[in-house]
């Protein structure tokens, strides 16, 4: 393989988007030119040195596809309107697809009942378009059982590149032996309503824990101890991850793999993951963080005992 087109619908700093620059970027290492076919780029919200990929933003992914197409050996969709485009499109281009699975289930809707039913509806084309291409590489061995039962196909497990050299670098702060970091969208598909009785918790049994909550999103109430951040840059993320004591990341039901377990671990710093989440079985297998039940009791018991 000599070049490789990632297509996504938009770029910036955040899951699925990060991985996509950082595997252009290893690409271009090992001497693959590697371009980011996308809708639009959050250029405020890219690191300067993430600007160095070649991006192609069109607002027509699709006709942008069929025009360029041709100059790459793959085309490399990385969620479902990106994998319809490309089992369209290579019935004009003729070229291999590696459809890269994050996660199920696609979060098109708010409201989990809703989006189940796009789901239902949606799958046909799903099906279709998963059964055009000629590789699947998936993030974790979850995701990878979903693709078996969903399409009855293969795939390999390739977990997500980060940056470990940036994570990694030493920052100028001090670690706070309170301090818990929750880096997640507040959102009820990242199970926030878990991490709040978490929270709620391990507050009763040690009121002088710190948690501050990197990510969008809102909390109606939020406890004295508790600190929302909004979004952070991935320069901010890779000081946070290294002052924090413990990173928690409370979602599982629509998680496929969480690079901040990785951020995190470049960085120093060992996460509480919950079972279901993907990333929990990569910890299992290299003992690098603690996996629980979805289940806030014991949660927060395992959080008091390994701050005590």
């Amino acid at each position: 393989m000599k070049s490789i087109l990632i297509i996504q619908p938009w770029i910036s700093y955040r899951g699925a988007e990060s991985v996509s620059i950082e595997e252009a970027k290893n690409c271009e290492k090992h001497g693959v030119k590697a371009s980011i076919l996308c809708g639009r780029v959050d250029w405020k919200r890219i690191k300067k040195d993430d600007r160095n990929v070649n991006y192609i933003v069109s607002p027509l992914i699709f006709f942008r596809l069929l025009r360029i197409g041709r100059k790459y050996d793959v085309i490399n969709p990385h969620n479902f309107p990106t994998l319809w485009m490309a089992a369209v499109a290579n019935i004009f281009l003729k070229k291999k697809i590696i459809w890269r699975v994050h996660n199920f289930p696609q979060v098109w809707f708010k409201n989990r009942i809703v989006n189940r039913i796009w789901e239902k509806i949606s799958f046909p084309i799903d099906n279709w378009a998963a059964h055009r291409v000629d590789e699947i590489l998936v993030v974790s061995e979850k995701v990878k059982k979903q693709v078996k039962n969903l399409y009855n196909l293969e795939s390999r497990v390739i977990y997500p590149v980060i940056d470990q050299k940036f994570f990694g670098r030493k920052r100028n702060v001090i670690r706070d032996s309170n301090l818990i970091l929750i880096p997640a969208k507040i959102t009820a598909a990242k199970s926030f309503d878990l991490a709040i009785q978490v929270i709620e918790k391990v507050n009763k049994v040690r009121p002088r824990t710190k948690w501050v909550i990197a990510g969008e999103g809102t909390l109606k109430h939020v406890p004295e101890n508790v600190k929302v951040l909004g979004w952070q840059s991935k320069e901010k993320m890779a000081g946070w991850y290294q002052k924090a004591s413990l990173i928690f990341l409370p979602g599982y039901w629509g998680e496929g793999f969480n690079i901040a377990v990785l951020e995190g671990l470049a960085g120093g710093t060992s996460s509480l993951v919950v079972e279901g989440s993907g990333v929990d079985t990569y910890l299992k297998k290299n003992k690098y963080g603690i996996v629980c039940k979805p289940d806030a009791d014991k949660i927060a018991a395992e959080i008091v005992k390994l701050f005590s």
